[in-house]
């Protein structure tokens, strides 16, 4: 493996390239905390391995205390097609501390109400350079989370799946809604009925984030998939795992059904959490789920959850795990980004973004592993690696269309700042070159 390393003031950062058949190391290092850590993340560009990495949100933006929990999706399949990020804008006091607290500000005991967290965005028309200026509240609503996009080739557009916070950490709903530029919005479509109909009734399950996938090839091409979680398994016990499912649509969004688990499952994979999805070769599909076992005495690894359809998400198979891919004891694991990528002479390439960390929030990786043969990928080895103390927790990828037709690489990503807030308190967009 070839390392760069860039310092950027006190901040190092090791980005890993080129990489076939470089095997990974396990992670025994102890590492402190992500909000322990400050690491510089200056409000300008800076580059990065050739790359130019730029901020585009962060905390105390137009208001909102925090925003975190990013999305991207490119707004076509052409090689100038906007590129649209969004993420949760938090104003009042309930998330703030969930890993992100600006100095100086003092939580109350009890939150302020009401809940004020909505999902903001900004468009990029020149590959990330640049942002737009920013859109405070794209679904009208006082409180939505969890943002999850697709983009749509079919009916070219981006498709937004969301929850709709009816009442604070008891009462979800699924909404969505689609875009063709970033700027102009359908009016929310609401998913109860659908989602009602399904069995077992996935209405109150929260999607992503991050995002979904549609499919390329095959008997159901064109069909979207979003993988949903149900917080502590409708249990209302915070203590309790959540578990997780799969919804898709055939319909580019407008109503949904639910994936079949295995029947051992009662419907639903116990322990998952938020969730990731991608298509592998062949029209294979892997959802990949946040372990919320992960940290806790009974959990079988610090390591992500894995599942396997061969038919279009009509049924997904049992439950498996990946124990090359870490995910973090603290705060019972941390979100994740997959996606796949053709790529020419390498065929269908699979790459996965996390803290690669048995333990903490820290080492943002991304790793790849390549699915031409076995269709859901063989062994994962890196491909770019932000240093193993670097904080960093949720993360988003999206694949960019160039020139030649095949694809790049963006990720949009949490970090901390050098100064003003502790935690995950800026999103920052980093393109990588796949050629």
């Amino acid at each position: 493996m070839c390392k760069i390393m860039i310092t950027i003031n006190t901040a190092t950062i090791f980005l890993a390239t080129a990489l076939k058949d470089v095997p990974l190391s396990p992670d025994t290092t102890k590492q402190s905390s992500a909000s322990s850590h400050n690491h510089t993340s200056v409000p300008t560009k800076y580059s990065v391995n050739n790359s130019i990495v730029t901020p585009v949100f962060h905390f105390n933006e137009s208001d909102a205390i925090c925003i975190r929990i990013p999305s991207i999706v490119q707004l076509g399949d052409y090689p100038s097609a906007p590129i649209l990020a969004i993420a949760e804008c938090r104003y009042s006091s309930h998330l703030v501390g969930d890993d992100c607290m600006p100095d100086g500000y003092v939580k109350p005991a009890t939150p302020i109400e009401p809940l004020s967290v909505t999902l903001c965005s900004k468009v990029s028309y020149d590959n990330g350079q640049t942002w737009t200026k920013f859109n405070s509240n794209i679904t009208g609503f006082p409180a939505s989370q969890n943002p999850t996009l697709t983009y749509d080739s079919i009916n070219k557009r981006a498709l937004l799946v969301f929850t709709k916070v009816e009442v604070w950490l008891k009462d979800y709903d699924v909404w969505s809604m689609y875009t063709s530029d970033g700027i102009t919005w359908s009016t929310p479509n609401y998913h109860l009925d659908d989602l009602l109909k399904t069995v077992p009734a996935r209405d109150q399950t929260i999607p992503g984030p991050g995002n979904g996938v549609q499919l390329s090839t095959g008997k159901y091409k064109g069909r979207i998939l979003i993988p949903v979680y149900y917080s502590e398994c409708g249990t209302g016990n915070y203590t309790h795992p959540d578990c997780s499912a799969v919804i898709y649509s055939d319909d580019g969004g407008d109503t949904f059904q639910s994936s079949t688990l295995p029947g051992s499952t009662n419907g639903w994979y116990q322990g998952m959490s938020e969730s990731t999805i991608a298509e592998g070769e062949d029209g294979m599909i892997i959802v990949n789920m946040r372990n919320s076992f992960s940290g806790l005495d009974t959990a079988i690894c610090n390591c992500r959850g894995y599942a396997i359809s061969t038919d279009g998400g009509e049924t997904f198979g049992e439950l498996k795990y990946d124990h090359a891919l870490f995910d973090p004891g603290v705060a019972r694991g941390c979100q994740a980004s997959f996606v796949g990528v053709d790529l020419p002479g390498r065929g269908r390439e699979l790459f996965f973004s996390n803290p690669h960390n048995k333990t903490d929030r820290v080492g943002l990786l991304i790793q790849s592993s390549n699915a031409s043969k076995s269709g859901i990928g063989e062994k994962w080895v890196p491909y770019y690696a932000f240093g193993s103390s670097v904080p960093a927790a949720y993360s988003c990828l999206a694949a960019l269309m160039r020139g030649d037709g095949a694809s790049n690489l963006a990720l949009l990503f949490e970090t901390s700042v050098d100064k003003g807030c502790t935690g995950m308190c800026q999103i920052e967009f980093l393109p990588i070159d796949l050629s």
